[in-house]
């Protein structure tokens, strides 16, 4: 398997020599970590301060003000957010007597200065109705989508300040098209006995087309499945064996519900390369694949090779579209991720950008899930 992942790696046996001397020199380096323990303080100012983690923003951007807004009309500004339904931040009540996403989203949905849009992802359709009741909410044009006609109780919710066209549902099934209907259930029957499973195998991407001031912005947004705990499974939890299927090509005749999913927004995607859009959301795919407290291999790949040791499908979208936040901080673990999420760190919500001019991105630690949010303000070029 080790020679096979070089050949796709395309590394040769000098390559490897030059590598391990590279590794042996990161590994002498000291990377500062500071194990800040879990607060919450304001940040970000708006109308009123956002709740955000510790470290404070100044941090992960030079200026704390940030400016969700331009004097120049032809940008958009988007920011997304996974938010994981309230969960964590219902655990952080309890611990710490306040409810960080209820207080940030009440900021972000009634203030002037907040983003044009805001996608928030894993949405039940009960919060999205309590969120159109907000008093004072700025946001006039809203939709919400179910990742998928079989699961009813969660989707995405846009908000925006601007009216919608031409929005598009776009289904992205996670079983391959077989003609055999006992070959697609012989499919979904081995996964969903793989425990730790992921029950909604079908999600979709919405395409929408936002007008701000008679320019038109296409936004594409979506939240892939989460398959790679089933492959863990079913790689018998060996870690080498999970890294080597994360980034190299997936093998045909096994793909997960995840690899089906994404060749088939690639498919969509391709077909309107020459339409300016912005591609945003939770995709499962690593910009990295290598976890946060292994970087120092990264680093000495990207310090030896010139290249980061990402995701075999996020170098595909990237190859395709441009990434703006290549460089940027990972957006899990938060201050409110389980122990064992903290032990990883891993940027698994992306912006893509096609034919866009891109004028800020920032990941922004904002309290309240498990997930950081992102904010792009881009326009067409």
């Amino acid at each position: 398997m080790f020679i096979a992942f070089l050949e796709a790696m395309h590394i040769s046996a000098l390559d490897l020599i030059v590598f391990t001397v590279g590794l042996f020199w990161a590994s002498t380096l000291s990377i500062a970590s500071a194990d800040v323990p879990p607060k919450i303080q304001g940040c970000v100012l708006l109308q009123q301060p956002l709740l955000c983690d510790s470290p404070p923003v100044s941090t992960i951007t030079s200026d704390p003000k940030i400016q969700f807004h331009t004097q120049d009309n032809r940008y958009l500004s988007v920011l997304w957010w996974n938010i994981q339904n309230g969960m964590t931040s219902q655990l952080a009540y309890k611990k710490w007597g306040i409810d960080p996403l209820a207080t940030n989203l009440k900021v972000l949905l009634t203030s002037n200065d907040s983003p044009d849009v805001i996608i928030l992802a894993e949405v039940s359709q009960k919060l999205f109705e309590e969120l159109l009741k907000m008093p004072g909410i700025v946001y006039e044009y809203t939709l919400f989508t179910r990742y998928s006609d079989k699961l009813s109780r969660s989707g995405m919710m846009l908000l925006s300040k601007f009216p919608l066209s031409d929005k598009e549902v776009l289904p992205l099934y996670g079983t391959p098209r077989f003609k055999d209907d006992n070959r697609e259930r012989a499919y979904r029957a081995k996964w969903k006995s793989i425990p730790k499973y992921v029950s909604d195998f079908d999600r979709s991407a919405v395409r929408v087309t936002i007008v701000k001031n008679a320019y038109q912005h296409q936004v594409v947004f979506t939240h892939l499945i989460n398959a790679w705990p089933s492959m863990s499974t079913l790689l018998k939890g060996r870690k080498a064996d999970l890294f080597f299927r994360m980034v190299t090509a997936p093998p045909k005749e096994n793909l997960s519900p995840l690899d089906i999913q994404v060749q088939q927004l690639l498919a969509t995607l391709r077909a309107q390369k020459e339409t300016p859009f912005l591609l945003i959301g939770d995709f499962n795919l690593p910009t990295y694949a290598v976890p946060q407290r292994y970087r120092v291999f990264d680093f000495a790949i990207n310090t030896v090779f010139g290249q980061k040791l990402s995701s075999y499908w996020y170098r595909k979208l990237s190859s395709l579209f441009q990434d703006p936040f290549k460089t940027h901080p990972d957006t899990i673990p938060t201050k409110l991720s389980s122990n064992f999420v903290k032990k990883l760190g891993f940027k698994v919500d992306q912006a893509f950008t096609n034919k866009l001019q891109t004028k800020s991105r920032l990941v922004l630690p904002l309290a309240g899930s498990d997930h950081y949010p992102i904010y792009t303000l881009t326009r067409p070029f």
